[in-house]
């Protein structure tokens, strides 16, 4: 068996390690034989095998989780699972592979197997008595997560309205049928949990809302992995329950769990700071009453899990551990909620309508705050590539993004050791999404919208300032590259469509 498939994204080395990587068949005259003859190479039983070692290597818990995975590969083994979705597994795995690096037709085949999956999908939903089920759910989440990676936005959110849809008309909101077996039982949960996750991931800007609401989601929250992959019933608590203790005590969440958790948190987070809600504007953001200092307390109660004194132990057995990502991952967006609740640019839009006098004391503490954790984010980052840590998730672009914007405010600050830190850590943002970028479409925008930033960020260094003397107002271009900037959606949206 040939392997089109690197052990590593950013390495030339085979999957199978003794296997060659295939001669491409040679350019025909007409570009569409040539993507029809790739289409036909990379969906081969072969490749499809391939995609599925691919996917558990580099996309299970990144942080969405699909497949219980012994049962899921025998499926694929005796072909029991939809084509479309081993299509769908072709097409978010195949950035992975060293031949679609070498061949210049690749995104186009990519996007051919991708047009193949989204018809029979359309087909499976619209055009046959038995209509979507969870399988139909988990194939079109799969290719909106590369939509959004490729940055086509706008066609992932209809993906993602078509699968919460599905979803809904499939029950996948309450507790599974209790007739299902214990792991197909959960992997509709942990389905509808990556759904729930994307979409408010996909939101974490100014112009999209969730579509979910957390009072209508009524199952279990995802159980740990061991008795996931074990088979064990699932004793986990609901969102609502968490709800009635306000999030404070993640101690009987599982990993996967706390990732939904805190990733809810940072739902909320981008509603308050990025949209701009209207609802808040007779509370001043130093109330103990307003949203923004609500949620800080959740965050600062967060820290007993997500805290340096809470540190994540790195070993041998771990570095290529999906459990393990998923804790990887917890901590990066608990550090991204404080970086954009209190980043610079949010404090001082929600600071102006405010007299600025009363912020003195207030205000030196989020700015500290907000550069505190872009330095544990991007330090965090850091560590875990080069242990060889699964940091694979697309998502961390845009973490690397946000706490680049600060790190660059603050490479501009009045004190030596705050600057000389910050510029180190810019450097550190820069080289993830190089890295990043060399996987990612959107890593590749969000890596040339920092490094303008960079160019330009003394200009606006008035936003670290606490002191009200010779401050100015934030411009109306600032705040639009600032917003632009802090928007997931925006920086996974091609320039021109």
């Amino acid at each position: 068996m040939v392997s089109l498939f690197d052990t590593s994204p950013y390495s030339s080395s085979s999957f199978a390690p003794n296997a060659p990587i295939p001669s491409l068949p040679p350019l025909l005259d007409e570009q569409r034989s040539v993507i029809d003859a790739k289409l036909s190479l990379y969906t081969n039983a072969t490749s499809q095998q391939l995609a599925l070692e691919t996917y558990f290597a580099y996309c299970h818990n990144q942080p969405y989780s699909f497949f219980h995975e012994s049962s899921f590969r025998a499926q694929v083994a005796y072909r029991t699972i939809p084509q479309y979705l081993t299509y769908a597994l072709v097409v978010l795995t195949l950035r992975y592979t060293s031949a679609s690096r070498d061949d210049p037709n690749a995104s186009k085949t990519v996007e051919a197997i991708a047009k193949t999956a989204w018809r029979a999908i359309l087909t499976q939903c619209f055009e046959t008595d038995e209509g979507p089920d969870y399988r139909t759910v988990q194939a079109t989440t799969l290719l909106a997560i590369h939509e959004f990676i490729e940055c086509k936005h706008r066609l992932a959110w209809i993906k993602i309205g078509l699968a919460a849809s599905m979803a809904q008309s499939l029950q996948m909101m309450k507790e599974p049928p209790l007739n299902l077996p214990t792991t197909t039982r959960e992997e509709h949960r942990r389905t509808l949990w990556s759904i729930y996750l994307l979409d408010r991931l996909a939101t974490c800007g100014q112009n999209r809302t969730p579509v979910f609401h957390d009072f209508s989601l009524r199952l279990r929250l995802p159980c740990t992995e061991e008795a996931f992959q074990q088979s064990l019933p699932s004793n986990a608590p609901t969102m609502q329950e968490f709800h009635g203790t306000n999030f404070t005590d993640l101690s009987s969440a599982s990993p996967f769990a706390r990732v939904v958790l805190v990733t809810s948190t940072l739902s909320q987070i981008a509603h308050v700071a990025l949209q701009q809600s209207q609802e808040d504007v007779h509370w001043v953001i130093w109330d103990q009453g307003s949203k923004h200092m609500v949620i800080h307390a959740r965050l600062i109660s967060f820290a007993t899990f997500f805290g340096a004194s809470s540190p994540i132990a790195v070993g041998a057995s771990n570095t290529t551990d999906s459990h393990f990502s998923l804790q990887v991952f917890a901590r990066i967006i608990y550090h991204l909620c404080h970086c954009v609740l209190q980043h610079p640019f949010v404090l001082r839009q929600q600071w102006k309508t405010d007299m600025f006098g009363p912020l003195m004391d207030f205000s030196t503490n989020p700015l500290l705050a907000s550069w505190e954790h872009a330095q544990s984010l991007t330090d965090a980052l850091f560590s875990a590539t080069h242990a060889g840590l699964p940091v694979w998730a697309s998502f961390y672009g845009y973490c690397s993004l946000v706490s680049g914007t600060i790190n660059a405010l603050h490479s501009h600050s009045g004190d030596e050791i705050i600057r000389i830190k910050s510029q180190v850590a810019l450097e550190r943002n820069v080289h993830f999404l190089q890295n990043h970028a060399r996987v990612y479409r959107n890593a590749s925008r969000m890596l040339s919208a920092l490094v303008d930033f960079i160019k330009d960020a003394e200009s606006s260094k008035h936003l670290i300032s606490t002191s009200p003397t010779g401050d100015r107002a934030v411009t109306a271009e600032e705040a639009e590259r600032l917003n632009s900037l802090l928007d997931y959606g925006l920086q996974s949206t091609r320039a021109v469509f």
